[in-house]
């Protein structure tokens, strides 16, 4: 038997934040963090209601929970059901119905590999269910779905801000029982207390997790094993020297040429098939292996490498980074370098070739960038991001026989192996436009006459080419390989040059000047 839990409505409460504003970046690491910790507290109820061991957890990354349910007995399942219904008050309550709550109870069938995949097919049926609340055949209660309280936003918004602020001071994290009698502080959480402070956690009837997010493996030494969990729920922001969190004005003045953003979105392509490949061949354990490594991957590895002395990627904001996906903020450009170096990471872990890699399948990431004004919405800019990560899942580029394995981001498409070639060919030309070789308005002529009827438009091309371009060079070789190609490949053409039009722009969050 295997029990899933999974969490919808993510990326709306992630974002359902006061729009613009200097304070986006406090208000999302909180609500980031949030998230982070609401799977935890759903798998620390769901084990401690079913008398179960933290062994007996699959996995537990992003905001989906796996339990091996296997030798519970009926009497613990009942109790396991009984808490996801309180689970799902407590989520309409707490989070004034923005988040909700699916979940699958499925019997063992012939092998843990086919008992997965009904479980999965039980679990999507259930993030689409309208009735009969915790898989039964009954109908909800009159006001269980209401809301019994006004929704404050703004208030919302500054104890994010505060608690996003407060985040950077925090050691432990623990996850106690409601008790009443012992008055334990602590937030609401799925009907559990979470903590967190620096204070050492000490052994209690109440407490049922502690994790030590600055030293991750760093056990207490008077607390049993079964309650600690090493969990890294800790993410990377750039900070001030007072140690203060670097809000996204000040990171997109880091930026080359216009001070913008980039919305970096990631994920694994095609997790389900390795999460099935692994359950057929190794059962529970190379499943639990699976998801570990890639959780550690974009929890740990990537944290990691931001973090590192000198790191060139330290001037990123990570809003979510673990189970199979990332979101990160950063100057524009930079988050288009990371791009290509996240996916060289990801490949020496998972690619073709990989020793130690934990997936019976070789293993690729697909990403969508979206570039925006500092004070733009997250919120919109997160679903520009998405949208433009669905492109690479379901179209090719241009010359590609399949999709997946890609990026999008300046209005075009490519596979990973062309990444470094084509950002090289962008940052020369933004180059040249510096050094004085390139006029920074004939790329705008180009870029006009991209957008109009190649029959015409090259015609045009080819009498500016002659009238304003160098005789020879490199300069004058890149521009008769685009006259060439012109018509053909508009839209790589048009991400060249729009790359090269921001790096060189002068101004301030992102306007013209």
């Amino acid at each position: 038997m295997i029990i899933l839990a999974s969490i919808g409505g993510i990326q709306d409460f992630l974002f359902d934040t006061l729009d613009g504003g200097g304070d986006q970046a406090r208000t999302l690491r909180h609500r980031s963090f949030r998230i982070q910790i609401l799977a935890e507290c759903v798998a620390i109820r769901l084990l401690d209601a079913a008398g179960a061991s933290k062994e007996k957890l699959l996995f537990c990354a992003a905001t989906k929970v796996a339990i091996d349910a296997t030798s519970l007995t009926p009497e613990s399942i009942d109790a396991v059901r009984s808490a996801l219904s309180e689970i799902e008050t407590c989520l309409l309550n707490e989070t004034n119905g923005r988040l909700r709550l699916a979940f699958a109870i499925q019997e063992s069938a012939e092998t843990f590999a086919a008992t997965m995949r009904l479980a999965e097919r039980a679990l999507a049926r259930s993030k689409l269910r309208a009735h009969a609340p915790c898989g039964t055949n009954e109908s909800w209660s009159a006001g269980s779905l209401v809301v019994d309280k006004p929704w404050d936003a703004a208030a919302e918004a500054e104890l994010d801000s505060q608690l996003g602020n407060d985040l950077s001071n925090i050691k432990w994290f623990t996850i106690e029982r409601e008790d009443v009698e012992s008055e334990n502080q602590g937030s609401p959480c799925v009907g559990v207390r979470v903590r967190l402070g620096q204070a050492v956690p000490r052994p209690s009837p109440i407490l049922l997790s502690c994790s030590n997010l600055v030293a991750p493996d760093s056990q207490p030494a008077n607390v049993h094993g079964n309650l600690f969990h090493r969990r890294t729920l800790g993410r990377h922001i750039p900070r001030a020297e007072s140690g203060n969190p670097v809000e996204f004005a000040e990171i997109a003045r880091a930026s080359r040429g216009a001070a913008m953003l980039g919305v970096l979105k990631v994920d694994v392509d095609s997790f389900a098939a390795a999460a099935s490949a692994a359950a057929a061949a190794g059962g529970a354990v190379s499943l639990r292996k699976l998801s570990a490594g890639i959780d550690g991957f974009f929890a740990e590895t990537v944290e990691a490498e931001m973090c590192k002395p000198n790191s060139p990627w330290s001037n990123i904001y990570t809003v979510f980074s673990g189970g199979d996906d990332l979101l990160a903020v950063g100057p524009w450009d930079l988050m288009i370098d990371f791009a290509g170096h996240l996916y060289s990471m990801f490949q020496n872990d998972f690619g073709t070739g990989a020793s130690s890699s934990p997936s019976r399948l070789p293993l690729t990431i697909s990403a969508g960038l979206s570039i925006i004004k500092p004070r733009y919405p997250m919120h919109l800019a997160a679903q520009q991001a998405e949208e433009l990560l669905v492109h690479t899942k379901t179209l090719c580029a241009r010359g590609a026989k399949l999709p997946k394995d890609q990026c999008a981001v300046l209005g075009d498409l490519w596979k990973w192996s062309d990444h470094t070639r084509i950002v090289s060919e962008c940052k020369q030309l933004a180059d040249w436009v510096d050094a004085g070789f390139v006029r920074r308005s004939w790329l705008k002529t180009i870029l006009d006459l991209n957008e109009v009827d190649p029959s015409t438009a090259t015609y045009k091309l080819a009498y500016h080419v002659q009238r304003d371009w160098p005789r020879k060079g490199p300069a004058r070789a890149w521009i008769d390989h685009v006259a060439k190609s012109f018509g053909a490949d508009s839209q790589r053409i048009s991400a060249i040059i729009q790359y090269a039009m921001l790096a060189t722009r002068s101004g301030n969050l992102g306007d013209d000047q």
